[in-house]
């Protein structure tokens, strides 16, 4: 029933917090000190001092691109401003309600007792670094919701079930806290259900709804961008080997115009955030793309050796997505191999397929030299689906695996 599904849910949603939690704890048994130190910490972080000592946001964004090398942050030096501008407006609302600012920043501050840096701004500073250091930790222990709801879409029986679990407890989601990436694993899924829903119900509003969550990651990290790229490919075998009644959802059967209308809404989505940010501060995309890419090579790429790293993603990619999950995703290329062969490809064994390619695209382009249980946690939830159906047909029958 609805109520113990719900129960279910929040159980998982509650494992994700303690689980976390328990991760920190073992590393310094001052569990809040550690999470503050983290999230302020310019290696382990890298945002919110860059938020905080903003005393102009206009003048910010206007001069972006050539503020990205300043930064003292590798982390800010490499991405798009949204993250320092989430950080930013989180300081600003806080300012705003001095009711609540007050009783959070006297319990961080003291937490930092000789941070002058830290004292010497107004409260609201500080309980904005108390807010940041949850909010990760929320959305990674959030991402069983969307997870359960893409599941329900791809997935029958048991699997529904067991795709929540698997990416409810994903290694590198509750590993890395609070790390900003955590944010991008539910808002993917969404981003994803979206999609799917979109194509499946042939709804603009859905496509343009996943272009715009999409474009939102993006702003976040140009890393994100990958995503689209995914949704494009899945988009393609979704039509050209999945079917439903007579074929009715074959490629070859579909409308071209209503085709180009749905890529349409996908990509005006998509577009949508980075145009508004060249319309009010007058700064094109392409040039946070070319000043970030930059400072990514000089920090990161140029000084990692592209050989290494292509046998080095794959087995980090093993490590922080876990052995149940990865396995199964295996699995679930043969299956959608043995499916192909017989014709009776659905939507999940497509994205089995896709995330394949993506994954082999991101290993040998040279792009990922680094931690990838952190910089590809943005899609591997989405790994949990095929896992899933891989582990309903190689377990029939048994609804206790879950």
């Amino acid at each position: 029933g609805r109520g113990q599904t719900a129960g279910a849910l929040m159980g998982l949603f509650a494992c994700s917090l303690f689980l976390q939690g328990a991760l920190i704890y073992a590393d310094r048994s001052d569990f809040a000190a550690e999470l503050i130190d983290r999230t302020l910490s310019n290696q382990a972080s890298g945002f919110f001092e860059a938020a905080a000592e903003i005393s102009d946001l206009n003048q910010i964004l206007a001069d972006y691109p050539q503020a990205m090398s300043e930064f003292v942050s590798e982390h800010a030096r490499t991405h798009p401003p949204g993250m320092i501008l989430a950080n930013w407006a989180t300081i600003q609302a806080l300012s705003r309600a001095e009711w609540l600012a007050g009783p959070i920043a006297s319990f961080v501050q003291p937490l930092r007792c000789i941070d002058l840096w830290l004292y010497n701004r107004p409260a609201a500073v500080s309980a904005a670094l108390g807010a940041w250091a949850v909010i990760p930790l929320l959305f990674a222990a959030i991402t069983v919701f969307p997870a359960y709801g893409v599941a329900s879409q791809l997935l029958k029986g048991y699997a529904v079930q067991l795709a929540a679990v698997l990416a409810a407890t994903l290694p590198a989601l509750i590993l890395f806290a609070p790390k900003s990436v955590q944010l991008y694993a539910p808002l993917t899924l969404l981003v994803f259900w979206a999609f799917h829903s979109g194509l499946a119900r042939k709804s603009l509003g859905r496509l343009f709804a996943a272009g715009v969550l999409g474009s939102l990651l993006t702003f976040f990290s140009l890393g994100n961008a990958t995503l689209f790229v995914l949704l494009l490919l899945y988009g393609f075998f979704f039509f050209l080997f999945t079917s439903r009644e007579k074929n009715s959802g074959a490629l070859w059967s579909q409308d071209p115009g209503s085709l180009a209308g749905q890529l349409l809404a996908l990509i005006a989505g998509g577009a949508s955030i980075w145009l508004l940010y060249w319309l009010f501060w007058g700064v094109p995309p392409w040039e946070i793309a070319i000043s970030g890419l930059d400072q990514h090579y000089q920090l990161v790429t140029n000084i990692r050796r592209y050989e290494w790293w292509v046998v080095w993603n794959l087995f980090d990619l093993i490590v922080f997505s876990g052995w149940p999950l990865f396995l199964g995703f295996m699995g679930s290329l043969v299956l959608a191999f043995r499916y192909w062969r017989n014709r009776r490809l659905g939507a999940v064994d497509a994205l089995a397929v896709t995330l394949a390619l993506v994954i082999l695209l991101l290993n040998f382009s040279g792009s990922a030299r680094g931690e990838v249980g952190r910089l590809w946690l943005f899609f591997m939830p989405l790994l949990a689906f095929p896992a899933a159906q891989f582990w309903r047909h190689a377990l029939p029958g048994r609804r206790n695996s879950a």
